[in-house]
């Protein structure tokens, strides 16, 4: 039987879920910040069904706190977090505004699972397209362009163009890395 607690801070300056480079800095922030407004849901127990493996019963318990919660369920994870702190980094000067770098946040955790990139390759990935971005080369307006810019065979780059809209995206650059992952 495990009990779970949901809880919801409110929109403060703090946030207790990054991950500061400094974390004396990071504690003392939470120290003396003068109020942290937050809401606890206390949910009824869940236990674990016969031959519910760990992982399909933490799902099920991450379902009930997502519904507790009325927030959707996505398979973000702190990783995305992570990643999107080292984009910002890549960029000579970064991009402003509230979901200028919402392109980084790309589920790392189903990039793991579904296409076998860990956060380290996510990131090399990320380096990539910061670096096409500033350079303004995320236009392609050709197969032959596509598959050169994605490094895949002409067949993945031909079947990935039927699929695609617009400028080249950070998704499209990790599954040609996991492309081309499975054809080495």
């Amino acid at each position: 039987m495990s009990a779970q607690v949901a809880v919801r801070y409110a929109r403060s300056t703090y946030d207790p879920t990054n991950e500061p480079a400094n974390m004396v800095w990071h504690f003392a922030r939470a120290a003396f910040d003068w109020r942290h407004g937050l809401a606890v849901h206390f949910l009824e127990p869940t236990a674990k069904q016969p031959n519910e493996t760990p992982s399909a019963f933490a799902g099920r318990v991450r379902q009930r706190i997502a519904e507790a919660l009325a927030v959707p369920l996505t398979n973000h994870s702190h990783d995305d977090q992570r990643l999107q702190r080292r984009a910002r980094r890549c960029y000579k000067r970064p991009p402003s505004g509230p979901d200028a770098l919402a392109w980084a946040m790309p589920e790392v955790r189903t990039c793991k699972q579904r296409l076998g990139l860990d956060f380290d390759a996510c990131t090399a990935v990320a380096e990539v397209y910061v670096t096409r971005a500033e350079a303004s080369d995320l236009a392609v307006d050709s197969v032959e362009a596509y598959q050169k810019a994605l490094g895949v065979s002409a067949a993945d780059a031909a079947a990935l163009w039927e699929l695609r809209t617009g400028a080249l995206s950070f998704r499209e650059l990790l599954v040609a890395e996991a492309l081309w992952r499975c054809s080495s």
